[in-house]
């Protein structure tokens, strides 16, 4: 089973904002990000696709569909929600909120949102999900998945695949646009590659 995890293209927000579930549009470097995430990636016709259900991951992922393919949003696969700090300055937020915050972001809630922890189970039981339907040690019957979601989804299903410290894996850099290439060996190992 191959699985290519992209993560969408640039939103239109401005400089410095907090926008983890924001429900933002793509800007307009968003044709050449396009064009650059199809020279990586190849679909075929029986391809599964997921998308986050904010509109920076679905535009991206029903281009990249080419409307042939039905596509299936699930909101597990949205960003972490930052609570009352979305759509804010991180230069205008409490500074001893961001402290208390920054000493334990893995379980502190981030003011009506979610811990690091929260995002990380709902994309375990998103994971869990998928390779347990899809998966098949019949090579006839291997899968293509394309998921296309946010940079802290990719990181936390990596976190999964590499048995890695959570904290560890928010370190990943996974650039706008970026795309990530798995290959399941079985249920639980697998290959992966960082093709953009």
């Amino acid at each position: 089973m191959k699985i290519t995890l992209v993560r969408h293209t640039p939103p239109e927000v401005k400089e410095g904002v907090c926008y983890g579930q924001t429900d933002l549009h793509v800007d307009d470097t968003f044709k050449n990000h396009l064009d650059a995430i199809q020279e990586v990636i190849t679909l075929d016709d029986d391809t599964v696709c997921f998308t986050s259900p904010l509109v920076r991951c679905k535009l991206l992922c029903k281009a990249l569909a080419g409307g042939e393919r039905a596509i299936e949003e699930d909101k597990r696969l949205m960003e972490l929600n930052f609570g009352s700090w979305e759509n804010k300055k991180w230069s205008s937020l409490p500074v001893d909120q961001m402290q208390e915050w920054g000493k334990d972001y893995l379980n502190s809630r981030v003011h009506g949102g979610e811990s690091m922890i929260d995002l990380n189970d709902r994309v375990k039981a998103f994971w869990t999900d998928l390779i347990e339907s899809n998966y098949s040690e019949d090579e006839d019957e291997e899968k293509n998945i394309l998921i296309v979601t946010h940079a802290g989804v990719i990181r936390s299903i990596l976190h999964i695949l590499l048995e890695m410290p959570l904290k560890k894996a928010f370190s990943i850099l996974v650039n706008y646009g970026g795309v990530v290439q798995i290959e399941m060996l079985d249920k639980e190992n697998a290959q992966i590659e960082f093709k953009r």
